[in-house]
């Protein structure tokens, strides 16, 4: 049952390891996505509390952390950071200022655009790994493969 609850999680580390490798080495771009979803959560956090120049500083207090750089290699439980911390920062931003029409829009629409923009990123991400190991021409054709109406190229 464990298992079920990291399967997208262990889809995306399988995808990048077929794409770079199976190392530690080859997790690099998630690790990097991750460090970096962390740290604009922190610092939109920080902001809630503070001004631009102390919340700057906070962040990169946080980026040099060795506490935080510390918890990075446990991959798995590093990638729930960015989901908590964002959570947090849009329930902070709730909390903060009154309820109108517009502010409520405005949440409904980040909360249908950000699925949308991350379904986006992580296809552009993956074009660029594939095209940059040179196995994009392979998950084409396997992918396209998948369908019956494609006939193939002559």
């Amino acid at each position: 049952i464990t298992q079920r609850l990291y399967r997208y999680f262990m889809s995306t580390v399988a995808l990048v390891w077929a794409i770079r490798g199976v190392s530690w080495s080859g997790l690099w771009p998630l690790f990097a996505v991750l460090f970096a979803c962390v740290m604009a959560s922190a610092y939109g956090l920080f902001r809630l509390a503070a001004g631009r120049l102390l919340a700057v500083a906070a962040s990169l207090a946080l980026l040099v952390s060795a506490i935080h750089l510390g918890h990075l290699p446990y991959l798995r439980d590093y990638a729930k950071a960015p989901f908590m911390l964002a959570l947090f920062l849009v329930m902070g931003r709730m909390a903060v200022g009154p309820v109108t029409v517009r502010r409520i829009m405005a949440y409904g629409a980040a909360f249908g655009l950000f699925p949308i923009g991350w379904v986006v990123f992580t296809t552009i991400l993956l074009f660029r790994l594939t095209e940059t190991s040179g196995q994009f021409e392979i998950l084409k054709d396997s992918v396209g493969g998948l369908s019956r109406d494609r006939t193939p190229a002559r």
